[in-house]
């Protein structure tokens, strides 16, 4: 008797340990993701704060550098000095080859 009582209670100890165990593995991989979506999220933010930084130096150039807005109104708008002439080139068109023509040729 006192035997099956131990058997019983060993293999209750050990189901409460494999669930138990297993409990623990979900909570650890699910942490494991969070932990690399914190730093997923993380390297985000420093390229956003990056980026903010960048327009907040383009702002303030624009607002005190008549350089900066001199290359604005020229690479944005167009725009030309007094005397100044501006060359725009445009890309060469490729000819499109009649190829109705060229299959009747084969064909013969």
């Amino acid at each position: 008797m006192k035997k099956t009582l131990l058997f019983i209670l060993i293999g209750v100890i050990v189901i409460l340990l494999v669930i138990l165990g297993s409990i623990l593995f979900n909570s650890y991989s699910e942490l494991r993701g969070m932990r690399e979506k914190v730093t997923g999220l993380e390297k985000q933010l420093n390229e956003k704060k990056s980026e903010l930084l960048e327009l907040k130096r383009k702002v303030y150039d624009l607002k005190h550098d008549p350089e900066a807005i001199e290359t604005v109104a020229r690479e944005k708008f167009r725009l030309v000095g007094q005397g100044e002439v501006v060359y725009t080139l445009e890309p060469k068109k490729k000819k499109k080859k009649n190829t109705k023509i060229q299959n009747k040729k084969g064909k013969k």
